[in-house]
């Protein structure tokens, strides 16, 4: 195993285009994290701890975000990735966890539709039915009860969504 970090952010900056001028969200932060550590990204409301995770994902919207600076995963330069490279990495190497996971889901789409459809687009050689059978794994592995019959429903419609709201 090398003694390289797993992540190295140097000097990222986002800023976003308004109505009264530029907003600088995250401002040249410089981190590394450690091989095999765990890390949690800690500060008060509104001081860009998502805007600066988003950016390492590279998951900005762009316009009218702009991100600069630095970010080495698994000593790759990300930040000159394509959107096809990154998917090779998103999801499966590196991810991002919304604030809200209770809102991470489309209401327009079944639960089963969106896990399959993550699936297959990061690991485009899987067939439908290993991505369903994988995706029911996944609902059991985070205790979802009666998982493959949750495949189907919308996330509104399940028991545990409706306890939530």
């Amino acid at each position: 195993m090398t003694d390289e970090p797993l992540l190295t952010v140097d000097g990222l900056t986002t800023e976003f285009d308004t109505d009264n001028g530029v907003l600088t969200a995250v401002d040249g932060i410089d981190f590394e994290i450690p091989r095999g550590e765990t890390v949690c990204l800690v500060g008060e409301s509104g001081s860009g701890k998502t805007v600066a995770s988003e950016s390492i994902t590279r998951i900005v919207p762009t316009p009218p975000g702009e991100v600069t600076g630095s970010v080495k995963f698994d000593g790759e330069e990300i930040t000159a990735l394509s959107e096809s490279e990154l998917r090779e990495i998103r999801g499966g190497r590196i991810a991002h966890v919304f604030q809200n996971p209770q809102d991470a889901l489309n209401h327009c789409y079944t639960v089963g539709w969106q896990i399959v459809e993550a699936i297959q687009t990061h690991e485009p050689d899987t067939s439908e039915q290993e991505a369903r059978e994988r995706a029911i794994d996944l609902l059991n592995d985070v205790g979802v009860a009666n998982a493959a019959a949750r495949l189907d429903d919308y996330p509104t419609s399940s028991p545990a969504a409706r306890n939530s709201a």
